[in-house]
């Protein structure tokens, strides 16, 4: 039990730290309508599979996990997905390989809860990987996008990436492909390092 309350704080902690507060002016114009993970145990259980075990399988596994994903051997993670999330959850997450083989996109079931996430894409550079997510933030009445917030990472270090509004799949896609992080000619500027 003790366990639960310093994931549940360390879930908190990240929570802030994913959240734009540098941009308060486009903050207060939006309704807040989304509901925080944090509204019940299924938000909590989407959240970790976003926010942990997907950084942690790519960081840690030494590439097998992208390598696994990029071939089509999704077996042993739907099975880790059915269990912690649901079966429904993980049937319903698309795959597609992308870059040249050299990215694979996850489009998640509609996120009802911030700051769970609609799409993650795992980028491999040489022997270098970074996992970006686009998180579902506030909604803005007059938009028909998705309105979130652009997470990164890089080994331990999370990135606050600051608010998008992408259409589709493609346009987060496109816009990542484009450059990494640590590139010399990178378009993103770091909000907020979180870790």
């Amino acid at each position: 039990m003790k366990f639960h309350w310093i994931l549940f704080g360390l879930l908190g902690w990240l929570l802030i730290g994913c959240v734009n507060t540098d941009n308060q002016s486009q903050m207060k114009s939006t309704k807040k309508t989304s509901k925080s993970f944090l509204a019940d145990e299924y938000g909590k259980q989407v959240y970790f599979l976003h926010h942990r075990l997907l950084p942690e399988a790519i960081f840690q596994s030494e590439g097998r996990f992208f390598a696994d994903m990029v071939s089509g051997n999704r077996e042993r993670f739907n099975d880790i997905v059915s269990e912690y999330v649901s079966q429904q959850y993980a049937d319903n997450i698309v795959y597609s390989v992308v870059d040249d083989g050299r990215g694979l996109l996850l489009e998640f079931p509609t996120p009802t809860h911030m700051p769970n996430c609609y799409f993650a894409l795992v980028l491999k550079r040489d022997d270098t990987f970074s996992y970006f997510t686009f998180e579902r933030s506030f909604e803005v009445a007059e938009n028909n996008g998705f309105f979130g917030v652009l997470g990164g990472w890089q080994g331990e270090s999370h990135f606050n990436l600051g608010p998008r509004m992408y259409q589709d799949a493609f346009e987060f896609v496109k816009e990542l492909t484009a450059s990494t992080i640590d590139d010399e000619k990178t378009k993103y500027e770091v909000m907020a390092v979180t870790k």
